[in-house]
């Protein structure tokens, strides 16, 4: 507007106050010194930090669930909180946070794995990519069975976190849920279609 002059807010790095502000802040390079600076506190930075998720701008809350994420188990323990939540969304942040602090999830992910949200569970199948079969099939399996067979997001979620395994997971699949190459059902055929293993030739040509 005519005669408007911005002023950029006055922050104060050095101190844990200022360092939250700066969190809080919209400009993406503000805020990431912010959560440097607070991550290099380390167990320190959890109280405070831990205060700015609690507040009603998701975004901000986001925030701190991600930096939560990477402050040590205490950290961890105040994201896990999240999961637990009525909201899918703090679900999902909740768990795409730990999985980028690189913690050792596979127990948690079996458990997420029955998550009634599509988008939670989709978040589950990614993350199954490089797991080994024998840690991963059980979980992928029950995530096919919670596909509806439209969902063509969840259905290439599914199919990332099958990379490298499509022919084993097809074949635990066909066991559970069409034996019957002649009356498949639209879900099964749809994941015969993405995991397009070897096996499911001869099952096709029928």
């Amino acid at each position: 507007p005519k005669g408007f002059k911005s002023q950029s807010p006055s922050l104060k790095l050095d101190a844990v106050e200022g360092q939250i502000a700066a969190l809080k802040s919209p400009a993406t390079n503000v805020r990431h010194v912010a959560f440097t600076k607070l991550k290099e506190q380390g167990k320190a930075a959890i109280r405070p930090v831990s205060a700015v998720m609690e507040s009603s701008n998701s975004y901000i809350a986001a925030r701190a669930v991600w930096l939560l994420a990477q402050l040590g188990e205490q950290g961890t323990q105040s994201v896990r909180v999240w999961l637990e939540s009525e909201e899918a969304s703090k679900r999902l942040v909740g768990l795409r946070a730990l999985r980028a602090a690189n913690a050792d999830l596979i127990d948690l992910l079996s458990t997420m794995s029955h998550d009634e949200s599509p988008a939670v569970r989709r978040e589950v199948a990614v993350a199954m990519r490089d797991v080994p079969l024998a840690q991963s099939k059980n979980i992928l399996v029950e995530l096919a069975k919670r596909y509806d067979g439209k969902d063509r997001s969840y259905l290439e979620a599914f199919g990332i976190g099958c990379d490298g395994k499509e022919a084993d997971i097809w074949v635990a699949l066909k066991k559970i849920l069409d034996g019957d190459a002649m009356a498949w059902s639209d879900k099964f055929a749809n994941l015969t279609w993405r995991l397009h293993p070897t096996a499911a030739v001869a099952d096709v040509q029928q």
